[in-house]
């Protein structure tokens, strides 16, 4: 996965590798400053990455969701602590969506209207994908 500033490969042993742009972000409690590139050292395997401009997701092997860097409006990125069974993940310049085991999709930042509009009109999704346009692909459509 990649974009302009850095990018980052998932290998088959579950590591994470990251290069690119060494911009610094304050982290979610804003007390330490990241690199959107620089993977935390206390990571466990992951099974799925999804980068941004300015931050980097994973999904863990744990099930666990992990993010540093910040949003592209420099506003630090806080995970809600209600996500369950995720089974999916997809970064944006300024939200992040995830997709859930049962069809919830969840998406947090500055999420554009449009997409908040298609989340309510959403019964069972099968797939996420967030960037320039957003698209969520149902069992329906």
């Amino acid at each position: 996965m990649g974009n302009i500033s850095h990018a980052c490969a998932l290998q088959e042993t579950g590591t994470v590798q990251c290069w690119g742009t060494q911009v610094l972000y304050l982290d979610s409690r804003n007390r330490e400053l990241l690199e959107a590139s620089k993977i935390p050292e206390d990571l466990s395997p992951a099974v799925q990455i999804a980068t941004a401009s300015n931050y980097t997701c994973i999904l863990e092997l744990t099930g666990k969701l992990r993010c540093w860097g910040s949003y592209a409006n420099r506003e630090p990125m806080i995970i809600p602590t209600d996500l369950k069974h995720m089974i999916q993940i997809s970064s944006a310049d300024t939200y992040t969506c995830v997709l859930e085991e049962h069809g919830t999709v969840q998406c947090w930042g500055d999420v554009p209207e449009h997409v908040r509009a298609q989340l309510l009109k959403l019964d069972s999704a099968v797939q996420v994908s967030t960037g320039f346009r957003s698209c969520l692909k149902s069992l329906s459509s």
